[in-house]
C-alpha cells in the first residue's frame, strides 16, 4: 500500500522503501516541509495547455516541476491540495486536457420562457403540453432537456426552488389508464370498483357524453341475457345501430346472425357446460403432451369427471 502512494518516483526514492530501519518512510512523510511555499499563478507565468482554467494549469505545471526536483506524489498532493490520483494524472500527461462541458444546459433558451411557464404551470397541464407550447414559440432544446430544467425548478411537487423572485412549481405526474383497464372499469358492476377507479370513471362519464352512452349500451346489452325477454334484442339493435353510435358496427354484426344471438338471449338452455368440459379436456391434453398416450389420457379424464 505504501509503494502505491509513491508511484512514478525516482529510482533512488523507490530503493529507500526496501530499507529495514523504516527511516525511509519517515523521510518521505516529512518531505512536504522542505517544499517552498507556493505562490499564486500570475498571468505572465501561466502558460495555457489546452482549454483549461489558470488554476488547474498552474497546479499541473507546478506538480511536474516538483516531481522533477525529486518530491514524491504524496508530498506534492499535500502541498497543492489535490488528490494523489490527480497528481498521477498530471505527471502521466504531456498537456492538460480540458474537461468536457455539458452543453445541453447552455445551448438552450429555456430561460426566455420561464416567466411564461410559471403562469402556465399553475393550471392542470403536463410537461408535454408545456414543451409543445414553448417549442412553437421558438424553444430550441429537446424534451429531455426541458424536463431536466423543469425538475430542477421544484421539489417533491411542492416546488419552492427560486431563481431571483421567480417560483416555478414542479408538476405532479399524471396517472393514466390503459384501454383494457378503461374497458374493465366501464363494464364493472356497481360497487365493485376501487375508490380511485370509481372517481376516475365518474369524471370520465361526466366529461365525455359519448363514452357515457357507449357504457350504458354495454351494460344494457349484458342485461339482455339476464332479463330473457322476447324482442329486447331487437330494440337494443335499433338503439345501438343509430347514426353516431360507437357500437354501430357491433350491432350490425349481431343483426347478421340475429337468430343465434336472439336464441342465446331468450333461452334458458346454455351450452356452457359443454364448452367447460371441452376446455378442461384441452387443458389436460396439453399438460400431458409428449409424455403419455391415449389410454392414460382417457383414465385421467374419466377419473376427474367422477
Amino acid at each position: 500500500m505504501i509503494k502505491k502512494c509513491f508511484e512514478e518516483m525516482g529510482s533512488g526514492q523507490a530503493d529507500l522503501l526496501t530499507t529495514e530501519d523504516g527511516k525511509a518512510i519517515e523521510e518521505m512523510e516529512s518531505e512536504s516541509r522542505d517544499i517552498p511555499a507556493l505562490s499564486s499563478p500570475t498571468e505572465g507565468e501561466t502558460r495555457m495547455v489546452g482549454n483549461v482554467g489558470p488554476d488547474r494549469q498552474f497546479k499541473f505545471q507546478k506538480a511536474r516541476e516538483l516531481h522533477k526536483e525529486g518530491y514524491g506524489i504524496k508530498a506534492i498532493a499535500k502541498q497543492l491540495g489535490a488528490g494523489r490520483k490527480t497528481i498521477r494524472k498530471y505527471l502521466a500527461s504531456e498537456c492538460l486536457v480540458s474537461r468536457e462541458i455539458n452543453r445541453s444546459r447552455i445551448l438552450t433558451n429555456f430561460c426566455d420562457f420561464e416567466s411564461e411557464l410559471i403562469k402556465l404551470s399553475q393550471t392542470n397541464t403536463t410537461y408535454l403540453n408545456l414543451f409543445n407550447h414553448i417549442t412553437e414559440k421558438g424553444f430550441n432544446g429537446k424534451y429531455s432537456q426541458f424536463c431536466e430544467r423543469m425538475n430542477k425548478r421544484g421539489n417533491d411537487g411542492k416546488a419552492a426552488k427560486t431563481r431571483g423572485n421567480k417560483v416555478l412549481p414542479l408538476l405532479r405526474p399524471v396517472k393514466t389508464w390503459s384501454l383494457s383497464k378503461l374497458a374493465f372499469i366501464a363494464l364493472a358492476k356497481a360497487g365493485t370498483l376501487k375508490e380511485e377507479d370509481q372517481k376516475y370513471l365518474d369524471i370520465l362519464l361526466q366529461k365525455s357524453p359519448e363514452i357515457k352512452n357507449t357504457t350504458d349500451l354495454a351494460h344494457s346489452f349484458r342485461q339482455l341475457f339476464v332479463a330473457k325477454e322476447e324482442g329486447s334484442l331487437t330494440e337494443w339493435i335499433k338503439i345501438a345501430g343509430a347514426e353516431g353510435s360507437a357500437l354501430k358496427g357491433f350491432a350490425k354484426g349481431i343483426n347478421q346472425d340475429y337468430g343465434a344471438v336472439n336464441q342465446a338471449v331468450i333461452s334458458t338452455i346454455s351450452n356452457g357446460q359443454v364448452e367447460g368440459q371441452v376446455n378442461r379436456l384441452k387443458t389436460i391434453k396439453r399438460n400431458m403432451y409428449g409424455r403419455a398416450g391415449f389410454e392414460l389420457l382417457r383414465k385421467i379424464v374419466l377419473a376427474n369427471s367422477s
